[in-house]
């Protein structure tokens, strides 16, 4: 009887169990890896989880191996090539308006060619609910207009800009919220910069972009705040971390989405760590997605030779990828203190990061390598090198538990000396949680709820998957969302917002531009 009972219930699992594949065509790591840690609870569950991306990415994979790989393709023009030109690049408004612009090309020469493989891929798998990556619209698209189920996943709290809410993070308006709110000179001088540089985008022409979209489908997609407004939405972000603010039902914010049980030190690492007059260890690392950041690696690695002078208890754990990293220990560091630093091209993060020697983390400011740190209250010193990673390091120094670089591009060695230093010396003062740079006890905080987070995030997203793959997610738009005022009245899909006014404000002041001065 039981036997029997076993197999009815095996056999309805069976029945009732649901395929989710991941996709994703453009991004790093941490745009599909804690959403793997998310999906490892479905496969427990009996379902079938699947991810889809070009060869290239299926290295992202390794650790999960419940997943089955289907390839996507390969695409031009390589895009971390692109990114990795920003490295250089000052760290101000008129540089992330000109990404905006290569952001776009780079979509463009790609998207119908997604398209088509995601087209392949969707009608051979057959999923339940696909996982679109927020970077990839070809994946939206291609779902929406073949009547697959979709959600979104990996949007920052705040992604769409400013039609959502009063006061948004984004990196456009790189203000701490507290002196956002007491400040209206502030606001009002920034909105104009934003308002200025954003001039360049302005164009009564649709763009090659959004032309090609078009063409692909012979009519208008839905835009990226439409699938955002429509679909279930899975943002990575620890409320607290970040700003609060409100969110539609539709979005759930889950975060940190982290597997910390099963990595573990390699024997040589272990060693490292062991070694004779270790006690403190300072790891760096800048992401999975960034390479050839010379004199960038140059500098930091000459800030860090006074640190290696004055305290003998601190060694260094790099993991980086550049070719000639070897060589820069060799050329900087003197033979003397070279047991002290270890150079590798990759490192298990956070099996370093758990390790309690480790005591401050060197960082590009990636949201994985943030939500990692404040995990194991691990202090940081971001260089924040393009994207979200400004707002991050933002929210770093705004809740105290670390520190910032304000410009890559003119980044000095001295700099890194001074920072890191503080630092240091702040983990050993007395009067830990008043120190206006780095308060211990909100380190500690924040790791309380990092690990509280944890635990109901990966079940929470879990569940809203299994819904939406079920379901749909129909129950959780706001009615008001589902047509515009414009909609209702028969005027078509036009809808108002603070995007829409930024844009005429933007073409005015460009129109005005032109006219001669007298």
């Amino acid at each position: 009887m039981q036997f029997q009972l076993a197999l009815i219930v095996s056999l309805v699992t069976a029945i009732n169990a649901l395929k989710i594949l991941v996709a994703l065509d453009l991004g790093t790591r941490s745009h599909v890896v804690p959403f793997f840690n998310v999906a490892k609870l479905l496969h427990d569950r009996n379902h079938t989880i699947a991810y889809t991306a070009p060869t290239k990415y299926k290295k992202y994979q390794k650790g999960y191996d419940f997943m089955q790989f289907v390839p996507l393709g390969e695409y031009p023009p390589d895009e971390m090539e692109q990114i990795n030109r920003w490295v250089h690049l000052p760290s101000d408004i008129n540089t992330i308006v000109s990404n905006f612009a290569l952001l776009q090309d780079m979509f463009a020469k790609t998207y119908a060619i997604t398209a088509a493989d995601y087209d392949r891929v969707f009608n051979e798998t057959k999923p339940d609910l696909i996982l679109c990556d927020f970077f990839s619209k070809s994946c939206m698209d291609v779902a929406h207009f073949r009547g697959f189920n979709y959600a979104v996943i990996g949007a920052p709290l705040g992604f769409d800009g400013w039609q959502a809410q009063w006061y948004i993070p984004s990196i456009l308006n790189a203000v701490p919220q507290k002196e956002w709110i007491t400040n209206p000179v502030l606001r009002v001088s920034n909105t104009i910069k934003i308002l200025w540089a954003a001039r360049k985008l302005v164009t009564i022409f649709p763009s090659a972009y959004t032309r090609i979209q078009k063409n692909t489908w012979g009519t208008t997609p839905p835009t990226f705040s439409q699938h955002l407004t429509h679909r279930l939405v899975l943002t990575h972000s620890i409320v607290g971390l970040t700003p609060s603010q409100p969110a539609p039902p539709n979005v759930l914010s889950l975060g940190p989405l982290l597997d910390p049980s099963s990595q573990t030190l390699d024997q040589d690492m272990n060693n490292f760590f062991n070694q004779p007059g270790t006690e403190r260890v300072i790891y760096i690392s800048f992401g999975s997605g960034l390479k050839a950041l010379g004199s960038l690696n140059n500098r930091i690695l000459v800030g860090l030779k006074p640190i290696l002078d004055a305290y003998a208890d601190v060694s260094i754990v790099w993991s980086c990828p550049d070719s000639n990293c070897m060589s820069l220990v060799e050329e900087f560091i003197p033979e003397s203190q070279r047991h002290r630093v270890m150079m590798r091209k990759w490192m298990d993060q956070i099996a370093v990061l758990k390790h309690e020697k480790v005591k401050l983390f060197i960082t590009h400011g990636g949201i994985s390598s943030i939500h990692e740190a404040v995990y194991f209250g691990v202090p940081l010193l971001v260089v924040p090198i393009f994207g979200d990673q400004p707002i991050n390091a933002l929210n770093v120094v705004s809740n105290g538990i670390g520190l910032r670089i304000q410009d890559k591009a003119t980044m000095q060695a001295i700099e890194v000396t001074e920072k890191v230093e503080t630092l240091l010396k702040t983990m050993t003062t007395q009067n830990k949680s008043s120190h206006p740079v780095l308060n211990l006890q909100k380190v500690q905080n924040m790791k309380t709820l990092a690990r509280f987070n944890r635990e109901t995030s990966l079940l929470a997203g879990a569940n809203a998957m299994e819904i939406a793959a079920r379901i749909g997610v129909d129950h959780l738009i706001p009615a008001n969302e589902k047509f515009s005022t414009w909609e209702v009245m028969g005027l078509g899909r036009v809808k108002l917002g603070w995007g829409s006014f930024v844009a005429l404000m933007a073409g005015l002041g460009a129109l005005l531009a032109t006219f001669p001065k007298k």
